[in-house]
């Protein structure tokens, strides 16, 4: 373990960080009688500020690799298999955090949150749970990022408590989330049983060696429940309306934007790590090389089709 390294990986997200703790101490100490609307400015201002912050930092990460000679795949390795970098993950980050700073310009032009200083932060924390879904490399990981932005999310579903409808969003958002990562916990169980790892470059490698199981059919069908949850795909988007329809503007705007964008690109990632093949480093990009496993390639492409369709 290099905790140096392993420092300098986590910058992003420790930007994120210190700023939704600096939104909630400013307007608790400076803030509390002033008129609305300045604390609205205040803390979209200091938001965007910690966006733009953590959008720097992950530039400093990828040219912190670079610089050091790594490939991203050795990076992942001395930042003990927790995160991984790359121009594909600091694209997935970059993309994450410009939807977040959008949903913070239309915090500032709301006037019905009563909390605005806990809105910024709680959109803070759930940018770095997303970011850190992009990057994660480790199962472990995976399930924290997923948590902490998933977490955030059922909050600012349910967070306008004028409205009955926020609350129901918030409550369905909430318990469909927690049935999806049973599953993607369950599956990820099942992942460590029959490999015995939980970096995915190392499940990828082991996963090569593997014949198709039912066992790990199950494995990966649990697990793509779970991400399919995230991304909305039929048939685990009945959650989607009434979240959408309930929750504040800013909400529904952050989880149907920059929450998408993580699960999709954790998905990605995941299914090229279960995968028969492996990633080769050619310059600052990789050259995915994989055949999917018969077994839930077939599942892949039902739900495909069905998310199209429905």
């Amino acid at each position: 373990m290099n905790y140096e390294f392993t420092f300098q990986m986590f910058a992003t997200e420790i930007a994120l960080v210190i700023g939704a703790l600096l939104v909630l101490a400013v307007d608790l100490a400076l803030l509390r009688g002033k008129p609305h609307g300045v604390r609205v400015g205040v803390a979209t201002a200091i938001g965007l500020f910690a966006v733009l912050a953590a959008g720097w930092e992950s530039f400093g990460v990828n040219q912190f690799v670079l610089s050091r000679g790594y490939e991203p795949i050795v990076a992942s390795f001395l930042s003990g298999h927790f995160l991984g970098s790359g121009r594909f993950i600091l694209n997935a980050k970059l993309v994450a955090l410009a939807l977040g700073a959008l949903t913070l310009l239309l915090i500032a032009g709301t006037s019905r949150l009563k909390n605005p200083a806990e809105h910024v932060a709680l959109t803070l924390f759930a940018l770095a749970g997303i970011t850190l879904m992009c990057a994660a490399q480790n199962l472990l990981v995976i399930f924290l990022a997923l948590e902490l932005a998933s977490l955030s999310l059922y909050i600012l579903a349910g967070f306008d408590k004028t409205r009955p409808e926020s609350a129901e969003a918030g409550l369905k958002y909430f318990l469909y989330g927690g049935t999806a990562a049973a599953f993607l916990l369950f599956g990820f169980s099942l992942l460590y049983g029959l490999t015995g790892e939980i970096h995915l470059p190392l499940i990828a490698t082991k996963l090569a060696t593997l014949p198709t199981s039912p066992l790990l059919v199950v494995a990966l069908v649990m697990v793509l429940v779970g991400f399919g949850y995230k991304a909305a795909a039929a048939p685990f988007h009945l959650w989607a309306p009434d979240a959408y329809q309930g929750a504040p503007v800013t909400s529904a705007a952050l989880i149907a934007s920059a929450s998408k964008v993580g699960g999709l690109v954790l998905l990605a990632r995941f299914l090229i790590a279960a995968s028969e093949g492996k990633e080769e480093w050619r310059g600052e990009y990789f050259i995915s090389k994989w055949t999917p496993h018969s077994g839930w390639f077939v599942v892949l492409a039902v739900l495909i089709v069905a998310s199209l369709l429905l």
